[in-house]
């Protein structure tokens, strides 16, 4: 029973930050959708804050792990095919935010938020462990490229992989309808191919 109530408390908080953002979201609200009461909050999160910080940790957390599982198969490699770290990285983002769309909208609403909310997001998500863990990786698939070209490309790949499951600007708009949205895994390829290519290009540069 008191495990039902944190995973309702947890639902409720990301469809609600989603809709409103996490400062505009008010406890209240998080417990009435939740059917749970403040106690309850209280007991399992400590605060709005600690909610988000569960939140994120599970879909954060849970990502980042799935990236490192991905890339784990790339160990033993002394020099691994660049795609394939990308794609360590890339499709298991497609696949959270295919699984997860509230919470990539509220990820789009934390520029808004305070610094204290926004680091509650990262705070247990293993991020240093991922950043190096591809930073590695990526040394290996490049060798001679500048390190910290490598993270700015990435910090761009990044970017590029956010604004693409988004979904703005609409692909069909944008083209006069020419263009569609054909699936995940042909835009995960796209994807691994703008970003090969932009990695190379440091190493050329470098």
């Amino acid at each position: 029973m008191a495990q039902d109530t944190r995973e309702r408390l947890l639902e409720a908080a990301e469809a609600l930050f989603a809709e409103r953002g996490v400062a505009a979201s008010k406890l209240r609200d998080i417990t009435r959708r939740a059917q749970a009461n403040i106690a309850a909050v209280n007991y399992h999160f400590g605060s709005k804050l600690g909610l988000l910080q569960a939140l994120s940790t599970l879909r954060l957390r849970g990502l980042n792990e799935a990236r490192l599982q991905q890339l784990a198969q790339t160990a033993d490699e002394d020099a691994p095919r660049l795609e394939t770290v990308l794609r360590a990285y890339i499709e298991p983002t497609v696949r959270l935010c295919r699984a997860c769309p509230a919470f990539v909208k509220l990820w789009r609403r934390l520029e808004a938020e305070p610094s204290a909310v926004r680091e509650a997001v990262f705070r247990d998500a293993r991020l240093a462990e991922t950043v190096a863990g591809f930073g590695r990786a990526l040394a290996r698939a490049l060798p001679g490229a500048p390190l910290p070209e490598l993270f700015w490309r990435m910090h761009f790949t990044s970017s590029a992989l956010d604004g693409a499951w988004a979904g703005w600007p609409d692909p069909a708009l944008v083209s006069g309808g020419t263009l569609a949205f054909d699936g995940d895994a042909a835009m995960v390829e796209r994807l691994v191919e703008f970003s090969a290519a932009g990695l190379r290009a440091c190493r050329a540069s470098g």
